[in-house]
Formats: structure tokens, sequence, C-alpha cells
């Protein structure tokens, strides 16, 4: 008698796709030079799941890019947002 036998792999992969109406056009950042996307505070604490207070907590640890807009607010490199996410994953 012969025994078949299936074996499945299952893979998943995640991926976040940032859509911003106010951020229509990349910006370079500062810090490591990419072309990227500049997120808020809170725009990085919705996408990322985190609160406000722990984004900036991050930033205060030199975890995320940070730079100042034209206007003087503070702007967070999308990127970053990602490798800091990518990192802590692990």
């Amino acid at each position: 008698m012969t025994v078949k036998r299936t074996i499945l792999r299952i893979e998943s992969h995640r991926s976040i796709t940032f859509t911003l109406e106010c951020a229509a056009v990349p910006s370079i950042c500062a810090a490591c030079g990419r072309e990227t996307r500049l997120l808020s505070t809170s725009e990085v604490a919705l996408f990322s799941g985190r609160s406000e207070s722990e984004v900036k907590y991050a930033i205060s640890q030199g975890l995320l890019h940070t730079q100042l807009t034209q206007e003087g607010s503070l702007a967070i490199c999308a990127h970053s947002v990602l490798e800091l996410r990518d990192e802590r994953q692990c």
C-alpha cells in the first residue's frame, strides 16, 4: 500500500501603502538622502499602530529621521518608519 503525502507551504508578506492627499510631492530626507514622503507624528502613530508619545520617544532616541518643514512643523521620513517597524518585528 502506497501512502501519498502532500506538503503545503504558506508564505505571507506584509506591505503598507501610504496614501496621503496632503503629501503629493515627495521630499528628500536630510538624514538618509532618499526620496520619501514626510509624515507628521499623528500620521506615523496612525500607520504604525503606536501612540503619539511612543512616536515622540522614538524620535528622541534618534530612531526616526526628522526634519522641519518650511512651515516649521516636524516631519518624519516614511522610510525610517518602515525600517523601525521591520527591525521590531524580528
